[in-house]
Parts: C-alpha cells; sequence; structure tokens
C-alpha cells in the first residue's frame, strides 16, 4: 500500500509536470484582428467592432494577458483617426483595456477626435508620460486607466466625460495640476489616491457624488475648493463638506496645524481625517453627535483629544493608531465604546472613562 502511495503520487507530480510544461509552451493568444503601422512608425493593434455600414476598430494590446504588449512603443506616439486593411478603412474610435499598459518607454501620447472611449487600465504603467490631452469626443474613461504614470504631470480630462471611475488616477506621484471638467458627476473611489504632488483640486458645480478614499495619501493636498454653485457639496479653508456643512467629508492631508471644527457640523464621516499626520490639535464642536470609523486614524500628530458631551457615537478604529495621543475626555453621552477605537495608540496613558460605558 505505501508504494502504491508513492507512485501514484510520483504519477500525479508527473502529470502536474507535464501539464506545466505544456502549458508553458503554449503561445500567448492573440488579442488583435490586424496590425499596422501609425504616422509616427509605431505598430499599433486593431480589433474590429463593426464592418458594416461604418467601419469601426479599437485599438487593442498585442495580447489577451500579461505581458499585454512584447512590442512596446517608445517616444511620442500619434493614434490616427483612421486605419486601412484590406481595402477596408476603419474609423479609430476606441482605445481597448489594456491597450498601452505597462508601455514605459511611451513619453507623449496624441488622441484623435474620433475616439469616444478608453479601456479600463489602458496607460497603467505608462511611467514615461509626463502630459495628456484627453479630446472632448471621449466620453467613457475605464477604471485604472491611467493609474501608475508616474512621470505624469498635468492631465487635461473631456468634457464629455461624466465619471472618473475607479483609480483612474491613482498612483500618478508627479501628478501637479488636475481641471475636472463641469461634466463630471461622479468622482469614484481611489480616483487620485496616492497624488503625492497634488497641492490643491477644483470640485466643478456638476460633481454629485465622491468616492471613499479619493484623495488618500495625496500628502502635499493642502486644499480641497468646491464651485459654490454646487448642489451636493460645499468648501471652508480648504476642507470637503457637505452642501449644509452638517457633515465633514475630508480633511486634507497636507493640511498642517490645528483645527476647529466649525458649528454647523454634527457628522465627522469615516476616514474625515485619516492619515493626516500634520494635524496637532482638534476642537470639535458641542454640534458634533457622530464620529465615523477610522475617522482620526493615523493622527499621528495628535496629542490630546477632548470628546464633547454631544456625541452619542464613535465609530470602529476611530481614533486607531494615533501615535502621539496622550489623553482622552470621553463624554457621559456614550454608552458604549466600539472595537479598537484607541487601538495601537502607544502613547497614550490617560483616559477618562464614564460611569455611563
Amino acid at each position: 500500500m505505501i508504494i502504491y502511495l508513492i507512485e501514484h503520487n510520483m504519477k500525479n507530480k508527473l502529470l502536474i509536470l507535464i501539464s506545466f510544461i505544456i502549458i508553458s509552451i503554449i503561445p500567448e493568444a492573440q488579442a488583435y484582428d490586424f496590425c499596422a503601422t501609425s504616422p509616427t512608425g509605431h505598430t499599433l493593434y486593431y480589433n474590429i467592432i463593426s464592418s458594416a455600414d461604418k467601419p469601426i476598430v479599437e485599438v487593442t494590446s498585442q495580447q489577451t494577458s500579461s505581458p499585454y504588449n512584447l512590442i512596446k512603443p517608445i517616444g511620442d506616439l500619434v493614434i490616427p483617426n483612421s486605419v486601412i486593411n484590406n481595402g477596408i478603412t476603419y474609423s479609430i474610435e476606441l482605445i481597448g483595456d489594456y491597450a498601452f499598459n505597462d508601455c514605459n518607454r511611451l513619453t507623449s501620447i496624441i488622441i484623435p477626435s474620433t475616439i469616444t472611449f478608453i479601456g479600463e487600465w489602458a496607460f497603467q504603467y505608462c511611467r514615461g508620460l509626463n502630459s495628456l490631452i484627453i479630446p472632448n469626443s471621449v466620453n467613457s474613461i475605464g477604471i485604472g486607466a491611467f493609474s501608475d504614470c508616474s512621470d505624469l504631470r498635468t492631465i487635461s480630462i473631456s468634457n464629455s466625460v461624466s465619471l472618473i471611475d475607479i483609480a483612474t488616477f491613482s498612483n500618478c506621484n508627479k501628478l501637479e495640476n488636475v481641471v475636472i471638467p463641469n461634466s463630471i458627476t461622479t468622482i469614484g473611489d481611489y480616483a487620485f489616491s496616492n497624488c503625492q504632488e497634488l497641492i490643491s483640486i477644483k470640485i466643478p458645480k456638476s460633481v454629485k457624488s465622491i468616492g471613499s478614499f479619493v484623495f488618500d495619501n495625496c500628502f502635499n493636498l493642502k486644499s480641497i475648493i468646491v464651485d459654490r454653485r454646487n448642489k451636493e457639496f460645499s468648501s471652508k479653508d480648504g476642507v470637503l463638506f457637505s452642501k449644509n456643512a452638517d457633515t465633514l467629508i475630508c480633511f486634507p492631508e497636507g493640511k498642517k496645524g490645528a483645527y476647529r471644527i466649525p458649528k454647523s457640523v454634527s457628522i465627522i464621516k469615516e476616514y474625515a481625517f485619516f492619515d493626516c499626520s500634520g494635524l496637532t490639535d482638534i476642537k470639535i464642536p458641542n454640534s458634533v453627535t457622530s464620529i465615523g470609523n477610522n475617522a482620526f486614524s493615523f493622527c499621528n500628530g495628535l496629542k490630546s483629544i477632548i470628546i464633547p458631551n454631544s456625541v452619542i457615537s464613535i465609530g470602529i478604529r476611530a481614533f486607531s493608531n494615533c501615535s502621539l495621543l496622550n489623553s482622552v475626555n470621553i463624554p457621559s453621552s456614550l454608552t458604549s465604546i466600539d472595537s479598537a477605537t484607541f487601538c495601537r495608540c502607544k502613547s497614550l496613558t490617560s483616559i477618562i472613562i464614564p460611569k455611563s460605558v
């Protein structure tokens, strides 16, 4: 029986090894229908979307999985507005998912006014790009389309786009200037996260929804300015609020020193002051009733905090990882303290807990 098990196990290993060898020698699936040379001498790959009344193609990647492009364009690239294949002239109207993913030696790109769609992760890891103009013909940009473009400094977004999707410009850590057009209604989660050179950003009147962690790890962001005509949001002293300023939504991570929360505020939203290590003192008014999850997590400059009697709810990990926090005064209005509220506050030596808890 032991011999059988050993033999059986060896056969399984052999089968796995053979399978691995077979898989490794199978060539990557081709992602394109045809290829052609661009005006700048680069080989571009195309998928036929329509060949009927109006022949249309999308620019695509060379392969269907990573690495998506074995032959990567170098330098300045011009995408033409049309391409001829087998005697048919196709309009180039889409840039597909992963089309230029990891083309890290691409330094500039001109997108024609025929393009209406830019796919998911299309330009991710294009680390050589330093500026970008998205033409007004573009009405849709996919998730992470320009993420990890580490040298990208300026972006001009099409005024036909309504959504800045999840992580669209995340990890563009040299990004200094973004113009958000009045067409934008939604800014998705992590849209500008880790854009470490971003100092100020303007939210136009058209924006109706702002996701979570939009400006996470934007260490130099000092000001979020909202158009006064916006019906959903407002700003004061560079801080993002709901329209009537009863909810504090986002305190920029680059703001430093002491801050007094306005008396109009009743809710401090989850993650509102997350990772604001430059915040040294906070005054919470008696108007505040709720402090959200992780609201002050990683505020490593805070040394003490007084929570007013108006507060009836404090979220999970609300003050966790505040490494210099040494004293906390908890009000009698609270009946419970959620799990990990003061987790890893390693300097905390004084905490006053009322009988109500």
